[in-house]
């Protein structure tokens, strides 16, 4: 770790990463650090068990091939003790009918401890879920000013609200949002403007043990079991929950014309893409026409994916979509989107043309050739060396082993990519390392500062194996700046926030947001790259509720507290 990265991890709490603890509000929130003096030939240093990370994930298996077990889960770096910290959350399965039941598997919570190592404080904090887990998505949804969790399952869903001493209770079934299903991505956002964070809901197919279908390969003379496409299994209706601010959850699914024929839906994730100050929603569908729900400022959607260029690969085809990110990765002030695949078909990502209409440049930007041998789950666009363009993490894994017998070059476990835009496109990093082209079987992705350095790390969750945290030790890295977006109140953070920073003659745009990824959480602080810029010249905010503020020469290594209405106004 870089000398200056140690100097903000030792400051005093109220300085802790961003100054973000209740106690010290509302104190200036000016950390700064001196710029790193060594570097480390490679980018990415594993660290799992030397930070305190002892989680296996487990598929709950029992050799019946239940179609569930393919899936993994996604991963969660997400403060959740309010000390300015990401915290670490690692979703897990459960048993299936069959395999033994004994020493259950949890989900598990580590508490970043600000020295680059974390605590498991699973059971003190009651958020070791005993469910199958799939994903998880964060948010203040009652508006306490503290962060609670949403956690996906194959069977009832979880909402953990924050108690605010450490500990979490489930209030799901009592806010309405504990439908049993398959449910994997899901995220928060107030859709609607009305101040509160409603939520949607992903559901995959319409499976129970006793619907389980066995399907069968040639192996030599023989046909042996092997796990049935998704297509095998009946689509199952996805959610949208409008919050009612009384700790409770509505569906209005109908009532918003989100009612769509269901999709096999994986990822969700709320982005203003036609730039008119609400959001709207991207579904990533596997082996269906993705979706893209415009919002029409009344409470109600438009499905537009079509017409807009982002339901089909290039060439008019359906893909098997899993994860979701909405990037500006040229940095022309519009939300993009991307979404990983199957092998064989490529990470697709669609430039945003002017007013949320897409054009198809996985193939021009290099992403196509690069990724489509792999099948991608989790997806970010962190920008790894700080230059101000967002970069692009995938995390790959096959999902079954028949492909390795039957297939010639496929393989269960994959590499995972790390790609750098360089301003024409994408291209692998020079110095990735070892830690990240270890084969793994890999799902969710989450990206989020976690040692206090200033550059973005990754923690990925693996299959049936151990999670990968990632450390970012680059050798090449610009200045930063990162930003926590507070209401007046100052409680943090303020979801659906949108900030564009102008440092250096370039500009990057950035946005709050609950879920992505797949079935996982970032952090919910932003981390903007300036190259070799000293400050920022100017940070544009434009809050939820349409109001825009400015801040002027924010200076470089350094994290702020920006709290509405205390910027000067700003026209359009």
């Amino acid at each position: 770790m870089s000398r200056g990265g140690r100097a903000v991890i030792r400051a005093a709490t109220c300085l802790a990463i961003l100054g973000l603890t209740t106690g010290c509000r509302p104190r200036p929130t000016t950390v700064g650090a001196a710029p790193p003096t060594a570097a480390r030939p490679d980018r990415f240093q594993r660290v799992t068990e030397a930070a305190g990370i002892d989680f296996t994930h487990r598929d709950g298996s029992s050799g019946r091939h239940y179609f569930p077990e393919v899936m993994g889960a996604g991963c969660a770096f997400v403060d959740l003790t309010g000390d300015g910290l990401p915290d670490i959350y690692l979703v897990n399965g459960a048993p299936l009918p069959g395999a033994p039941a004994d020493n259950t598997p949890r989900n598990r919570f580590y508490r970043n401890l600000g020295d680059g190592s974390f605590v498991d404080e699973t059971a003190a904090s009651g958020l070791g879920d005993s469910g199958y887990g799939l994903g998880c998505c964060a948010g203040d949804f009652n508006g306490d000013g503290l962060i609670d969790l949403y956690v996906t399952n194959l069977g009832r869903n979880a909402l953990y609200q924050n108690n605010g001493d450490g500990s979490f209770s489930n209030v799901a079934r009592q806010a309405g949002v504990d439908t049993p299903g398959f449910s994997t991505g899901a995220a928060f956002a107030d859709y609607d403007g009305d101040g509160l964070l409603d939520l949607y809901v992903c559901d995959y197919v319409d499976w129970t043990p006793e619907t389980n279908v066995t399907c069968e390969a040639p192996d030599g003379q023989r046909q042996v079991p092997v796990y049935c496409r998704p297509l095998v299994y009946p689509a199952a209706p996805n959610h949208l929950y409008r919050n009612t601010g009384k700790g409770t959850f509505s569906e209005v699914t109908a009532e918003s014309r989100m009612t769509k024929p269901p999709g096999r839906s994986l990822g969700c994730l709320w982005a203003d893409v036609d730039n008119d100050g609400d959001l709207d929603l991207y579904v990533a569908n596997d082996g269906t026409a993705n979706f893209l729900f415009i919002n029409q400022g009344d409470g109600r959607f438009t499905e537009e994916a079509t017409a807009r260029g982002v339901a089909l690969s290039e060439s008019g085809q359906p893909q098997a979509s899993m994860g979701v990110a909405a990037p500006d990765y040229d940095g022309d002030g519009w939300l993009d989107l991307a979404v990983t695949n199957f092998s064989g078909e490529y990470t697709a990502l669609y430039r945003n043309v002017g007013n949320g209409h897409y054009q198809d440049v996985s193939a021009a930007t290099g992403i196509r050739r690069l990724s489509s041998k792999y099948v991608g789950f989790g997806i970010g666009f962190p920008d790894l060396d700080l230059d101000g363009r967002p970069d692009v993490f995938i995390a790959n894994g096959h999902v079954t082993e028949a492909g390795e017998r039957f297939y010639a070059g496929v393989t269960l476990a994959q590499p995972n990519l790390a790609l750098r835009n360089d301003g024409r496109g994408f291209a692998p990093f020079s110095n990735p390392g070892p830690a990240l082209g270890e084969p793994r079987v890999s799902r969710g992705a989450a990206f989020a500062d976690y040692d206090g350095d200033g550059d973005l790390d990754a923690l990925v969750l693996n299959w049936r194996g151990q999670p990968d945290l990632l450390r970012n030790e680059g050798p090449e890295r610009g200045n930063w700046l990162r930003l926590a977006l507070a209401s007046p109140a100052g409680r943090l953070p303020t979801i659906g926030a949108r900030v564009q920073v102008t440092a250096g003659g370039r500009t990057a745009i950035q946005a709050v947001t609950s879920g992505g990824s797949y079935c996982s959480q970032n952090e919910l602080i932003l981390t903007f790259g300036l190259g070799e810029a000293k400050q920022a010249e100017r940070v544009q905010v434009r809050w939820p509720d349409g109001r825009l503020e400015v801040w002027r020469d924010l200076a470089a290594w350094a994290g702020r507290e920006l709290r509405r209405g205390t910027g000067d106004a700003s026209s359009p």
